[in-house]
């Protein structure tokens, strides 16, 4: 995700936002999400979650991942 944002700081290539809400977001990092807590401001202003919900999305772990449920 690094070198979008540096393509775009040097004038390589536009931003582009699909829509306003996300230019709120990832405004100042030019279109790209490099930080967790625009990740969770976009579940929230895209997907509809609450905060708490944005925030439980990064408690996930390995043993999540690979054990089945159950």
């Amino acid at each position: 995700m690094v070198h979008p944002f540096l393509r775009r700081w040097e004038g390589k290539e536009n931003p582009v936002f699909p829509t306003p809400e996300l230019e709120r977001v990832l405004g100042k990092t030019l279109g790209v999400p490099l930080f967790q807590e625009q990740a969770m401001q976009i579940a929230i202003v895209c997907a509809g979650f609450t905060p708490d919900e944005a925030s439980r999305g990064w408690s996930i772990t390995i043993d999540d991942l690979l054990l089945p449920p159950g």
